[in-house]
């Protein structure tokens, strides 16, 4: 389907009319399997253009709900015009190898391209639902026939939805929906590479909306690879909601997000940024598509909404995302000053976080509680196989990102292959097998993400990404708890939830989130075990029976490992312990240099759950930290210890939005939130009166009534403990009846 081909391509566009609407949709159909339509390629046809838009364009009478148009592997689907999907029906097309694209190295399989023919460049508009899964997708026709952008809504409020695609070359974006607003946009394990092709430094991204707001805005578990312009354009919109989750960013030239400030729901969690964000800014470039108050712009930007938008919560998360510029790029920003480009000598590097203007507005917790900066784990991962992209590839991003900032350039970030590296005659023909493999080897990064999975594109590593696919509704709904409470708890398996019961014989990994360290020199060792825990919060908690003991307090210690963390940042420490009999531990919290930011020595612990709790502050610039607990210590020996539900926070400032006013008649969020199994609900009267608060699950069905029609007083915050023990993980909401007012709020078990 390669070389060679190209000839009778071009002759079969001389030979053929296409005119395929006057044909029976059967001509397009190699194979009918129930509703689904196998559809002849270029070849079956034979050597006529079009047999895709002409199978959908038949396709018109009686057509099932179900109806699926499959492309064959390796198949080649060329346009020689542009398809519009019908308005009254969705349109599903899916390439028949539905293995994740970076882990199928089967070169005779290649996802289906579908792309440009003659002197179309290729593109499919849709009036309805759209979704394309398992395709190579290639908006030219050749090296000098490129299009802007492949596809585009036509309809107002539809969805687009892209899985497992391959994505290459743009003079603009791979998804525009610039004549429709509320287009919702949802990319699911694509691969973007080389997004070049016009000579702009904006160009060369994966979506825009120039005139509409965007109703969804979601990328998770793609890579994305070389790439010259800003990726994810919203512009001066409020998307309605904006999702990055578990994405790969490496040597991406322009702003990854750009925005000018006014996302107010917006997530941007477990990603990896390589050399991205890389573009230096000089105050008044690019001034409707850069940053109003003349400031540069970093992975994350907010401002303060003007007044004639809607005055909404803002509510953003940043957490869990690895960052990494390599020392290459830091003279950038001075070549530009010195060389005066555009005349000027105000130039700033946007490899940064956030402005100072969004740092600033993530700091003030009384005005901005949801704004919610988590860690930034600061390091490049050690890639297995990644080619030339942390080298050669990092120059020639260099010096396209210092040449474009110039308003007079025509550079283009360069082409940049590995296996199809004749551009003549293998333009349209992407790398196959996708030849780099971005999975990595550094421990900390593996656990990094929420659940402790590893952070960046999860196709990288199938079998943790089965593992996360698995309980990703339950992620997800931890995470908008998170946006939603403003508080982020950065221990992993405080409650040892994600560990069965039973004896623990693996210390270093058999319980995750901890490790367990023994001296070699204690006989007999200490026991350790899962237990089941029908007093503290959850199902488990963990025992450690001391049989013998040591010389040092540290000699038999469980440790809480690689817990994320802000330098400078004060935290509040809370865990939960008893023991068999009377006897003491210490708790503390340090860096892995052993140095202490907090210990509780030898706390005396009793037959009954008691809260250690306490703040500390990371006074260096650790941003990875850990937090062991010391058993060895005399008079311990025959005791069993139990320790469970183990929390971080970052200790908030105080929050005028969450003060309590006489006046006023509130319910407030629950916290924790997501919780395992209690949580505290607050809320507070204006006056005295009855009070009804009740629980309830996702159909409505009562599950719980905490007060049942009871007097409470005004004039302050009433608090009440729901205990969700006996019910299952899963989405619960919480409704108060007060007078003629009820109110109601959502929160999440997590067990």
């Amino acid at each position: 389907m390669k070389k060679g081909l190209l000839l009778s391509v071009v002759l079969g566009l001389f030979l053929t009319t296409a005119v395929f609407a006057q044909n029976n949709l059967m001509d397009f159909v190699l194979e009918q399997k129930e509703d689904t339509l196998v559809i002849k390629d270029y070849f079956d046809m034979p050597d006529e253009a079009g047999s895709l838009k002409s199978a959908i364009d038949a396709d018109s009478v009686d057509v099932p709900a179900g109806r699926v148009y499959e492309l064959k592997a390796g198949g080649y689907y060329p346009l020689s015009s542009n398809l519009t999907t019908p308005a009254t029906r969705a349109v599903v097309i899916v390439g028949s190898d539905n293995r994740r694209l970076v882990n199928n190295d089967e070169a005779t399989s290649a996802p289906p391209l579908i792309c440009g023919f003659g002197t179309n460049t290729g593109g499919i508009n849709f009036q309805n639902d759209l979704t394309v899964k398992n395709c190579n997708i290639i908006q030219a026709a050749n090296r000098t026939t490129l299009g802007w952008a492949f596809f585009g809504a036509s309809a107002s409020n539809k969805t687009i939805r892209l899985d497992n695609c391959l994505f290459e070359h743009t003079r603009w974006v791979m998804v525009q929906s610039n004549d429709a607003e509320g287009t919702d946009v949802y990319f699911t394990d694509c691969y973007f590479v080389n997004m070049t092709g016009e000579a702009c430094r904006r160009n060369g991204g994966v979506y825009d909306n120039v005139n509409h707001n965007t109703g969804t805005l979601s990328a998770e578990n793609c890579t994305h690879v070389m790439a010259q312009g800003m990726l994810y354009k919203m512009r001066n919109y409020p998307v309605g909601k904006a999702w990055f989750n578990h994405n790969t960013f490496i040597n991406c030239s322009g702003q990854v997000f750009e925005t000018q400030g006014y996302q107010s729901d917006m997530v941007v969690v477990n990603n990896i940024f390589v050399n991205s964000n890389v573009q230096p800014y000089m105050e008044g470039l690019d001034p409707d598509e850069t940053d109003l108050d003349n400031q540069p712009m970093g992975l994350i930007n907010v401002r303060q909404l003007p007044e004639t938008y809607d005055q909404v919560e803002r509510k953003v998360l940043a957490d869990r995302n690895v960052i990494f510029w390599d020392s290459r790029l830091d003279d950038m920003v001075q070549t530009c000053i010195d060389n005066q480009v555009n005349g000027s000598t105000a130039w700033h590097s946007q490899m940064i976080t956030m402005n100072a203007r969004t740092q600033a507005m993530f700091d003030d917790d009384e005005t901005y509680p949801y704004l919610v900066e988590g860690a930034w784990l600061r390091k490049c991962p050690t890639f297995t196989d990644p080619k030339d992209l942390l080298t050669t590839q990092v120059d020639a991003l260099k010096e396209f990102s210092v040449s474009t900032v110039d308003e007079a350039s025509g550079a283009l970030l360069p082409v940049w292959r590995v296996v199809n590296t004749n551009l003549d005659d293998d333009y349209i023909y992407s790398d196959w097998p996708i030849p780099v493999d971005l999975s990595y080897t550094d421990k900390d990064l593996l656990t990094a993400a929420y659940g402790r999975f590893p952070v960046g594109d999860l196709n990288w590593f199938p079998d943790k990404k089965a593992a996360w696919a698995a309980q990703r509704d339950a992620e997800i709904a931890a995470i908008e708890a998170l946006r939603n409470s403003g508080k982020i708890d950065i221990a992993t398996n405080g409650g040892f939830e994600q560990t069965p019961a039973g004896a623990v014989t693996d210390l270093a990994k058999g319980i995750a989130g901890w490790v367990i360290e023994v001296a070699a020199s204690i006989d007999p060792a200490p026991a350790f075990e899962i237990v089941t825990d029908q007093v503290q919060e959850g199902d488990h908690a963990l025992a450690i029976t001391i049989n013998a003991l040591g010389e040092n307090a540290w000699d038999i210690q469980v440790v809480a490992e690689d817990i994320p963390v802000k330098p400078g940042a004060t935290y509040v420490y809370s865990i939960w312990a008893k023991a068999s009999a009377a006897a003491k531990a210490n708790f503390t919290v340090g860096n892995a240099d052993y140095s202490e930011y907090m210990r509780v020595h030898e706390k005396a612990l009793t037959t009954e759950w008691t809260e250690i709790r306490k703040e500390f502050t990371v006074n260096d610039q650790y941003t990875v930290i850990r937090a062991p607990i010391h058993f060895n210590i005399t008079g311990n020996e025959g005791v069993t210890f139990y320790i469970d539900n183990l929390t971080i926070t970052e200790k908030p400032s105080a929050i005028a939005s969450a003060k309590t006013k006489a006046e006023e008649f509130a319910l407030r969020q629950n916290y924790p939130n997501p919780f395992n199994p209690t949580t505290t609900i607050n809320f507070t009267l204006p006056e005295p009166g009855n009070v009804t608060l009740k629980v309830y699950n996702m159909l409505g069905q009562e599950v719980a009534t905490l007060i049942n029609n009871e007097f409470r007083g005004a004039n302050g915050n009433h608090s009440v403990l729901f205990d969700g023990s006996r019910l299952s993980s899963g989405v619960y909401f919480y409704t108060i009846t007060y007078g003629n007012k009820t109110v109601s709020k959502k929160m999440v078990l997590m067990k």
